[in-house]
């Protein structure tokens, strides 16, 4: 009960009142203010980070260079932090990264609506996937079903399409997919169904999103409970109990995160405030979800979600930057910022034990 004291502060500070002391003590919440420090190390040149990944305990870090170009890094265990040089800066800024089994898959963008796809195998060898289009659109997001990857795209304001790739590096458009159904910024693998979120032009100045699932058939179905004026989809994440997390942009510098239900209904996180900005991206560790957003240019802030309730990170500064990308590798959570243009930062969890 150390930390009773300091989980009273919190929920004083965000007004949770309706909890009582004896549901805290019965949900025994333990490391709610988690300690995050900057890796020293990292130049904040390298670029704003807009994607991380993981190999065996290797990172992987993609970001975005001030002139609108790429760089890719590598960082082991201890810490060292090393250029992949054979990454051309050219290739595009890095959207998004993607592990199948031990080959690193890149997605770009190059120019406005266009990208391209890369693999990394052994040895950094670093191939362009030839069979991938650059004028199938900027690439937003990947993820996989074993060997096969799905491809996220953005082809024009609120416009994308959704490709699936064979290990052969065969690509192919998912058919009854429209073009209309927004960008596709976010794409999550729940049980070998594929969640799709995206951005959808605006309506009366509101900003939108829609929520769809595809079976391993290739059907597309948009989930009918999902209000397309919950914003823009940026980010979906599944825990260790089923439970599918939302997060969503409803205006600038402003968002929404709900959990989903079995019948793919959907509630708002208790106590979520609408002001604790933009959610860019979510990640799990077990039924604990990090929530990283962007409340105005160039800050975030950071939350952590446990049984549903929103507690942010204390010693997590708006100053940090916007929270562009989360990554948990085996408890330990990385998080990578936007802090000027081209910029940006990079911070990990400590271990409990050294907070």
């Amino acid at each position: 009960m150390k930390n009773f004291k300091k989980i009273l502060t919190a929920i004083s500070m965000l007004g949770l009142t309706t909890i009582t002391t004896t549901n805290i003590a019965a949900c025994s919440f333990t490391g709610l203010d988690s300690k995050f420090q900057e890796l020293n190390n990292w130049k904040e040149n390298n670029g704003e980070i807009q994607s991380l990944i993981n190999d065996k305990n290797t990172v992987y870090v993609g970001t975005k260079t001030a002139n609108g170009q790429g760089k890719l890094f590598r960082i082991t265990k201890d810490d060292i932090i090393t250029q992949i040089t054979n990454w051309d800066e050219n290739n595009g800024e890095i959207c998004s990264l993607l592990n199948v089994k031990g080959i690193i898959y890149i997605g770009s963008k190059t120019s406005n609506n266009k990208g391209k796809l890369f693999k990394i195998s052994e040895n950094d060898t670093i191939t362009a996937i030839a069979t991938w289009d650059e004028n199938n659109g900027e690439i937003c997001s990947l993820v996989n079903i074993n060997t096969t990857v799905y491809i996220g795209s953005k082809t024009g304001d609120g416009q994308g399409k959704l490709y699936k790739m064979t290990a052969d590096d065969t690509i192919t458009l998912i058919t009854n997919w429209k073009e209309n159904d927004g960008e596709v910024h976010s794409l999550l693998n729940a049980n070998d169904t594929i969640y799709v979120g995206t951005k959808t032009l605006p309506v009366d100045n509101i900003a939108t999103g829609k929520l769809f699932k595809i079976t391993k058939d290739d059907k597309v179905t948009p989930l009918p409970k999902w209000n397309v004026n919950n914003g823009e989809i940026y980010s979906l994440v599944i825990t260790t109990n089923g439970n599918i997390y939302i997060g969503t942009k409803t205006n600038d510098g402003e968002g929404d995160l709900y959990k989903t239900k079995k019948d793919d209904s959907y509630t708002l996180v208790y106590n979520w405030k609408e002001n604790n900005g933009e959610v860019n991206t979510l990640v799990s560790d077990n039924n604990t979800i990090f929530a990283g957003t962007k409340t105005t240019d160039n800050k975030g802030r950071l939350f952590k979600v446990v049984y549903t309730v929103a507690i942010s990170i204390f010693s997590w500064s708006s100053h940090d930057g916007e929270i562009h990308s989360l990554l948990n590798v085996n408890g330990t959570v990385y998080a990578g910022t936007k802090t000027a243009n081209g910029q940006g930062k990079l911070f990990k969890s400590l271990d409990p034990e050294k907070q």
